[in-house]
């Protein structure tokens, strides 16, 4: 089933840290290299998340962030931002023991549904890694074909070097 949300304050935030506890882990050393502890790591790297979420993310209204529920479980989740001409997706994840089961399709293809209902036809970009085969593959699935071999993030203004960026049309 599709959720959306508007705000921070209708999330529930540990619901919302299970799907993405991987990259968030992942993210220890990067953001928080000193960090010999695990779950101080994962804590603090949580809070700098929910902090990014409130003052970026939130910060723009046409912002909404979609996840799929399964059975009462949080599975899969993503960040959409309605720019001029197109939406711009980020943070695609799915739960580590709920993945390659079409879930983060089908979170794709009710928000396209929900996107066509709102407005009629839309546009959506997103930027997947190189190495990224599994994401890849995720994103053709529910409509995606890479348009460049490099991605330009229009949210902050940077070339993606390492990025294919994808596009779908939804009629």
């Amino acid at each position: 089933m599709l959720l959306y949300f508007q705000s921070m304050t209708e999330i529930d935030h540990a619901r919302l840290m299970c799907i993405y506890q991987e990259s968030n882990l992942d993210n220890i050393s990067y953001f928080f290299p000193d960090c010999k502890d695990e779950a101080e790591g994962l804590r603090k790297v949580e809070e700098r998340f929910i902090s990014f979420l409130n003052t970026d993310f939130w910060g723009k209204p046409e912002n909404t962030y979609y996840i799929w529920e399964d059975d009462g479980k949080w599975v899969s989740a993503l960040r959409l931002t309605r720019l001029k001409d197109f939406y711009w997706v980020e943070g695609l994840e799915t739960a580590p023991d709920a993945r390659r089961r079409g879930y983060a399709v089908r979170l794709y293809k009710a928000i396209f549904d929900r996107l066509k209902e709102l407005e009629g036809s839309v546009h959506v970009q997103c930027a997947v890694g190189h190495k990224n085969e599994d994401s890849l593959k995720t994103h053709e699935s529910a409509g995606f074909q890479i348009k460049s071999r490099y991605a330009f993030n229009p949210l902050y203004n940077e070339q993606e070097d390492s990025c294919y960026l994808l596009a779908c049309d939804c009629p």
